[in-house]
């Protein structure tokens, strides 16, 4: 039987540098954060309230980022599109969004503008801002000052564009609050119909697969028919995740079902069963974050450990490890050096250069491959063959770009101020505004 684990362990390992390389400080919860600490709380709080309800008015959002030096590994640019767009700054479907992105030691300024914006905020409107508002007011080290005059630039220009405002700001439109009472009902009613479904079952393993199959369809089934009627569209997250956790459970039950392997095998197979079930119930968790905000934080951890039981299941209960191990990476290897050499010519074809960093990752994954072949052959391995043993089957595909950064400053801001918060509204920016320094 051909076992799928070494493919299981190339994507999720292939998974990790990407997730890296998408890393972005978390969505700012104000309009204007200052992680620089150059602006006084007080003015800080007043800039917030009059973007907030600049967006109430128009629904463009423009967002103010300041911190003291750009991230190592990564440029001002680079970054600030990525923050933008992991942001979702201004709304979908209109991407009316600008940031001004400010770091105070580098001495540096970026005008990140949304496609919406970028015929009300062309690039030389954003240059003529910086150079005439922002800088000499900076020169003078007034923040506070170079930041309000840039951001009154701003909001006149971006009126320019025939957006209307809808009286809200997206974080206010997002629904809040406890859910209706009548919504606690339904696990109930799932229950009954769960039960008078089981009681007609032969014996406790029928009674359980029936009664908990029906209680888990029946109560996501009607809490996604109540997000229309209580008005509240998190019901639907919570009627996927009900679903979601009774998934986990009865897959893990039924992976546990073999009882032919022992020994290590047997343990390889329960860290499956658990693997299994945790990465499931992970998901099922993060739905039910949408209600219980608290459970995010569990929901991610149940997805890491679930991933690593995985992995580690799948070399433990095959009959060769070190066969699987081999083969898993010389495989790995492969679609890295793949994956590197199209990424480094594409770059040659757009930059007219070679980037080194793109040539380092073709170099070192074209060599470590071929000591794993070599290493490969020597055993009697095959990298084109699946390691022969039982277990479960999995399949996934996925697509991710970025580049990488990282930053020695924390990325939690906690800001002192308090007012209206900021939510992204799904917009995208397309590269357009200006950079430059004072």
């Amino acid at each position: 039987m051909r076992r799928p684990f070494g493919g299981v362990v190339l994507c999720l390992v292939l998974a990790a540098p990407v997730a890296a390389a998408l890393a972005v400080p978390p969505r700012p919860d104000r309009y204007a954060t200052d992680l620089a600490g150059v602006i006084d709380a007080k003015r800080l709080a007043a800039l917030n309230e009059r973007l907030a309800q600049f967006e109430r008015d128009t629904s463009n959002q423009v967002l103010v980022y300041l911190d003291r030096r750009v991230p190592p590994g990564t440029t001002m640019e680079e970054f600030a599109n990525r923050a933008f767009n992991a942001w979702s700054v201004g709304q979908k479907g209109k991407d009316n969004g600008v940031v001004v992105f400010v770091f105070v030691d580098d001495r540096k300024v970026r005008f990140e503008v949304g496609y919406g914006l970028e015929g009300a905020i062309p690039d030389a409107r954003t240059v003529l801002i910086r150079e005439d508002y922002l800088t000499p007011r900076f020169r003078a080290g007034d923040y506070a000052g170079g930041i309000e005059q840039a951001v009154d630039q701003l909001m006149k220009a971006a009126r320019g564009e025939p957006y209307k405002g809808t009286g809200q700001t997206v974080a206010e439109t997002a629904p809040t609050g406890p859910l209706p009472w009548w919504v606690w009902l339904i696990p109930l009613v799932g229950g009954a119909i769960g039960w008078r479904v089981a009681r007609g079952a032969d014996d406790s393993t029928a009674m359980l697969v029936r009664g908990g199959g029906t209680f888990a369809f029946v109560t996501g089934f009607l809490s996604m028919v109540a997000a229309p009627l209580s008005g509240d569209a998190r019901m639907v997250a919570v009627g996927f995740g009900v679903i979601l956790l009774a998934l986990a459970v009865g897959v893990a039950w039924m992976i546990g079902r073999d009882t032919k392997r022992t020994g290590r095998r047997r343990v390889g197979l329960g860290l499956l069963q658990a693997g299994a079930g945790l990465l499931i119930g992970g998901f099922g968790v993060l739905c039910l974050s949408a209600i219980w905000v608290s459970l995010a934080g569990r929901g991610g951890w149940a997805l890491l450990y679930g991933l690593l039981a995985l992995i580690v299941g799948g070399f433990v209960q095959a009959e060769d490890p070190l066969r699987a191990l081999t083969l898993a990476f010389g495989r790995l290897l492969f679609i890295a050096f793949a994956f590197s050499t199209v990424v480094m010519t594409a770059l040659r074809v757009v930059e007219g250069r070679f980037v080194p960093l793109a040539v380092d990752w073709v170099v070192v994954t074209g060599l470590l491959w071929l000591m794993v072949w070599i290493f490969s052959r020597s055993r009697g391995y095959k990298l084109y063959e699946a390691p022969q043993g039982g277990g479960s089957t999995y399949s996934g595909s996925g697509r991710s770009s970025g580049s990488s950064w990282s930053s020695s400053s924390s990325w939690s801001s906690s800001s002192s101020s308090s007012g209206s918060s900021f939510s992204g509204g799904g917009g995208r920016s397309g590269g357009g505004g200006s950079s430059g320094s004072w």
